[in-house]
């Protein structure tokens, strides 16, 4: 996958920049939907883009399903970030659909709720604040669990946990950390049943680098050096050390 995917530079500026089908370009009024990430930074547009990115396509799920609640068109103040804008009605309404009776909750409380759950031990806690700590570290605000698509977390695991100077052990016990988390989630009505996107990564056994440099070899100089010098014993006392007599 093209870091830069979904991506467009205008100037200095980064820009979400996503195909509408056909079928619903007469809708949107454009063959293509522009979204300023408000950033100048490669690095900051891909972790905006997926969120942004899932915001997009649910608004065009929406308008192909012809919700009459929607607008026709996309607002003219769109959310970029993970969390809800409270302006904006239309992305509220998206972000309810699948658990209508249960209030949208942000990662951060539900995490807290999750660590500290009941039979976590202190290691346990810990092990779990960590995992949860970087994602959210790597995401940038709150979010809510379903804004955690799948290709947001290839990102996470390529971008930020493979790239650790973590052990391949420490490595895949965070990564089942997160996957047990959305599990927890899942089984709450918080998120998705079936869409927990830490799903089918597999952790190298190696970190891909040598702990130990390989040993150069003796360049002739030294060779010549190591092998004209004078012996402090001689040969035979080497090999009567070496060779007992009968």
């Amino acid at each position: 996958m093209r870091k830069t995917q979904y991506l467009q530079q205008l100037g200095h500026s980064w820009y979400l920049r996503v195909k509408v089908p056909t079928t619903l370009q007469g809708r949107v009024g454009s063959t293509h939907i522009r979204r300023a990430l408000g950033t100048r930074d490669l690095d900051e547009a891909v972790r905006r883009k997926w969120p942004a990115l899932a915001q997009v396509r649910s608004y065009l799920d929406q308008l192909r399903s012809a919700a009459p609640h929607l607008p026709a068109s996309l607002p003219a103040t769109f959310a970029i970030g993970c969390t809800q804008s409270a302006g904006n009605p239309g992305l509220q309404s998206i972000a309810n659909l699948g658990h209508p009776s249960k209030p949208v909750q942000g990662l951060d409380a539900l995490a807290e709720r999750w660590i500290e759950g009941a039979g976590a031990t202190k290691t346990v806690r810990y092990q779990r604040r960590q995992a949860y700590g970087e994602l959210r570290k790597f995401l940038g605000q709150d979010c809510t669990p379903d804004w955690v698509s799948g290709p947001l977390a290839a990102e996470y695991v390529d971008a930020h946990l493979f790239k650790s100077k973590d052990s391949p052990g420490t490595r895949r016990r965070k990564l089942s950390a997160l996957g047990a988390f959305w599990e927890w989630m899942s089984s709450r009505g918080f998120s998705t049943k079936g869409s927990n996107p830490w799903r089918g990564f597999k952790v190298p056994a190696t970190n891909g680098s040598r702990t130990t440099a390989r040993k150069r070899p003796y360049t002739t100089p030294e060779l010549l050096q190591l092998f004209s010098g004078t012996p402090t014993r001689s040969t035979r006392a080497m090999v009567s050390s070496r060779c007992p007599t009968a």
